[in-house]
């Protein structure tokens, strides 16, 4: 164990974060899993915090979620705050101090992490049974490999391996989209229009992600702002995807109906997207963009995208009543499927992948999206959105 009470060899090697909170008995610093790999075999993790000199409390590492703190501060099942410090995986005391090294009222204190505290979730703690504490700090983790890995807790490995390879995808899928740009112009020029938009935000929102993931890399901050102007390109993305998609399978002569309807669910659906966005944008700590999506918050734009799947199917049956069986039908059931698949893979991920790790949710979000762009480019510079468009005229009387 090595206190410091020089920070002129403080420097930022891993994950940093700059806190300042005002709490009663226990104050949470941050979480953080340490990778467990043959690479880091012989090296110990290691996290310093710059803290401000607080006499009487301690530094506890705990596997204990903050739920389970609070039960502690609660007085369940008998448990006192002073019994938290016995479940603790570390304990240090910062009142063996002495005051003589702390000329700024902060100090630095390092530690390293052994094989044993690896490869599960830590929650870093500074508790102060009784009392209420005004704590600013800074704390840094980092696993002593390289930089790819350093800083990244263990539910983040693998990310900027995923984004970098989807960035390269991106570049040499550029180069198709551009030969397809004679043919688009010859489409409708509302769709073509909408998705020169969608593809514009969705290359924007992925080279801000991984501006920040490599930056983040190198500080362990990264650019927050980056990560939010990624979210919000996302999520206008979406938007733009899903009012392409209905109006393409909105299935009806009538053109005023149709841009009525679109508007109609296009409006909805964004409203309620972005409420969702407003509470994700708030988890700046986290790497993960979707650390909201199995919350409250998000049910009911997933359940709104299973309204418009839907809708989408009803109008597709309906259309299907005036087709003859062939080629057209083929290609209103294939259209209908692929659209439904990707409007409900949002749904699909809410419902039944609630323990998925945070590299196969970017992989499930990121690659589905770049899928049904990939899609609708061919579909729409083709013409082949045509085949949906009814050409009855009572089609739309009940």
């Amino acid at each position: 164990v090595e206190g410091r009470t020089n920070a002129s060899r403080f420097y930022a090697e891993g994950k940093v974060i700059y806190g300042l909170k005002e709490d009663r008995d226990f104050s949470v610093y941050s979480q953080f899993c340490y990778s467990r790999s043959r690479r880091t075999k012989g090296k110990k993790g290691v996290f310093i915090v710059t803290n401000s000199y607080i006499p009487n409390t301690k530094l506890l590492i705990l596997k204990e979620t903050e739920q389970e703190m609070h039960n502690y501060m609660n007085g369940q099942d008998g448990n006192k705050c002073v019994d938290l410090e016995r479940k603790a995986l570390f304990v240090h005391p910062f009142d063996d101090i002495p005051s003589g090294h702390l000329p700024n009222s902060y100090f630095v204190y390092e530690e390293d992490i052994g094989d044993h505290m690896k490869g599960t979730p830590l929650n870093f703690v500074l508790l102060a049974c009784g009392r209420h504490v005004k704590n600013a700090y800074k704390i840094e983790f980092r696993n002593n490999t390289h930089f790819l890995r350093n800083h990244f807790s263990c539910e983040d490995q693998g990310l900027i391996e995923i984004h970098l390879l989807l960035v390269v995808i991106l570049g040499v899928l550029s180069l198709a989209y551009r030969a397809k740009q004679d043919s688009l112009r010859r489409a409708h020029s509302a769709l073509n229009e909408a998705l020169h938009m969608a593809v514009l935000f969705f290359v924007l929102s992925n080279l801000c992600y991984l501006i920040h993931i490599f930056v983040y890399a190198f500080n362990g901050t990264g650019f927050t702002s980056l990560k939010v102007l990624s979210q919000i390109g996302e999520s206008i993305y979406d938007c733009f995807m899903v009012t392409v998609i209905f109006y393409i399978m909105c299935c009806t002569i009538d053109r005023e109906k149709r841009r009525k309807e679109t508007v109609r669910t296009s409006l909805t659906y964004g409203v309620l997207k972005f409420v969702y966005l407003l509470v994700e944008m708030q988890n700046q700590q986290d790497l993960n963009l979707y650390a909201s999506l199995h919350s409250v918050v998000s049910l009911p734009f997933v359940i709104y995208r299973v309204v418009i799947a839907a809708i989408i199917y009803r109008n597709c049956k309906r259309l299907l009543m005036e087709k003859t069986p062939g080629e057209e039908t083929f290609f209103i059931l294939l259209h209908m499927s692929l659209y439904n698949l990707w409007i409900l893979s949002t749904p699909a991920y809410y419902l039944l992948m609630s323990k998925a790790s945070v590299h196969f949710t970017h992989l499930y979000v990121h690659f589905s999206n770049l899928l049904i762009l990939i899609y609708l480019v061919h579909v729409i510079s083709e013409k082949k959105y045509e085949a949906m468009e009814s050409r009855h005229p009572y089609l739309d009387m009940e």
